[in-house]
């Protein structure tokens, strides 16, 4: 933890893409009736920009893959249209996007996920995922190493029964956080059924050391997942100042649903409810029956081989000439180091992206690769990148464990250029 404190707003400018803070619905003139305009509207509002250039990519205006997904998202909701991931990529036009909505509104789909039905004994399915994070779990259940949390520091007037009464409001909006898990009949079952635990502690006479401890016991100490799988802590540490963490259990959150607990929990305070939020047509645990049915045996045996493929010969390790050995056993130490890379770096590593029509993702992925490459003397590197595992428009704003990790493998030879590296 190391006093990592995150401010709340902090959270918020990175949910947003840190771009400069979108207008408000207060702001906002009249919406266009002009579809061009209206997804101009709509690209520049999640953007952060006032104006899009028609020929600028979404790639240089700022885009990326999560902020691709809010787009589209804003699309499905304005204009009743839902596009694929593929229509919004790093090298897309404005033009291009508008003729994709156009195409789509000449076909509609009806293809959306279905809300689940409710079960007879009260239990809600669980994913592959989730079940072997729980095996996990109760081989150490006091271990931390699942633990997702996140402080906040509140600075002005709080009112403490308010706060509370906004985390309340939160479990009842997304229903993956009120999800615990029993043993019954030697299987472990899950029910949304789970109860508000916030406590509130006065730190105002406390010693640096005394709020070090709280907040390391806030975020560590063992989490009893029969009874809930989220915990609230409040500390008070000055008539203007706040401490608030809130610690998750990776069962039902990722880091992607931290932001968005967050996002949700503020406007729930400041407004008094939700209803700023946007609306929820599904939740975490209707994904579950929704991508079993969804994926048939043909279909898991498909992409089961192609895994196999796509990985066969792969190296296990990466050889980095290190200063001490890779020790047998898995350990809990760690640490955050902040890197700040020059303005002229990031504009190279963006031009070079705009050059060869790619992402910056792939730009710095790329010459992350043939830095390892050349430290390692491998010429083929594996590595593991979280997605969001929100493929559809309806789970954007959608909290639960959904994150997905996909290796990425990455072979060169003794010619390969870095524009062919990364075309590749």
């Amino acid at each position: 933890m190391n006093g990592d404190l995150r401010r709340a707003e902090d959270i918020l400018a990175e949910l947003r893409g840190a771009r400069r803070r979108a207008p408000s619905a207060f702001d906002e003139p009249p919406a266009p009736t002009d579809l061009s305009t209206r997804v101009e509207r709509i690209l520049g509002s999640v953007l952060g920009v006032e104006h899009v250039e028609p020929l600028a990519s979404f790639g240089q205006l700022g885009g990326d893959s999560l902020l691709g997904v809010r787009v589209l998202s804003r699309c499905q909701r304005e204009l009743a249209v839902e596009l694929p991931l593929a229509a919004l990529g790093p090298s897309t036009t404005l033009p291009e996007l508008v003729a994709a909505v156009e195409a789509e509104l000449a076909t509609p789909t009806t293809d959306r996920i279905p809300v689940r039905q409710p079960s007879t004994d009260g239990t809600v399915p669980t994913s592959t995922e989730q079940r072997a994070l729980l095996r996990l779990h109760d081989i150490d259940p006091g271990a931390p190493t699942y633990h997702e949390p996140i402080q906040l520091e509140l600075h002005g007037h709080l009112d403490p029964a308010r706060l509370r009464d906004a985390c309340a409001a939160l479990l009842r909006r997304h229903e993956a956080l009120r999800t615990v898990f029993h043993l019954r009949n030697g299987s472990v079952v899950a029910t949304p059924d789970g109860s508000l635990d916030y406590v509130e502690l006065d730190l105002g006479s406390a010693t640096a050391a005394e709020r070090a401890h709280a907040i390391h016991e806030a975020a560590l100490s063992p989490m009893d997942l029969t009874t809930s799988a989220i915990r609230y802590r409040l500390l008070r540490v000055g008539v203007d100042r706040n401490l608030l963490v809130i610690v998750a259990h990776h069962t039902v959150i990722d880091a992607l649903s931290m932001r968005i607990v967050v996002r949700d929990l503020l406007s729930i305070y400041h407004n008094g409810d939700a209803r700023d939020l946007p609306e929820l047509p599904v939740s975490a645990l209707d994904l579950v029956p929704w991508a079993e049915t969804a994926q048939t045996d043909r279909v898991r045996d498909q992409r089961r081989e192609y895994w196999h493929q796509r990985l066969a010969g792969a190296p296990e390790l990466l050889t980095l000439p290190v200063d001490q050995p890779r020790s047998p056993w898995r350990g809990t130490g760690g640490a955050r180091i902040a890197l700040w890379v020059p303005t002229r770096i990031t504009r190279l590593v963006a031009d070079l992206a705009a050059t060869e029509g790619a992402s910056l993702f792939d730009a710095v992925v790329t010459s992350l690769a043939l830095v390892l490459r050349r430290y390692a003397t491998q010429d083929d590197i594996v590595l593991g990148f979280p997605v969001s595992g929100r493929s559809r428009v309806e789970t954007q704003d959608v909290v639960g464990y959904l994150a997905r990790l996909v290796p990425l493998r990455l072979t060169f030879d003794e010619h390969s250029t870095v524009a062919e590296s990364l075309a590749r």
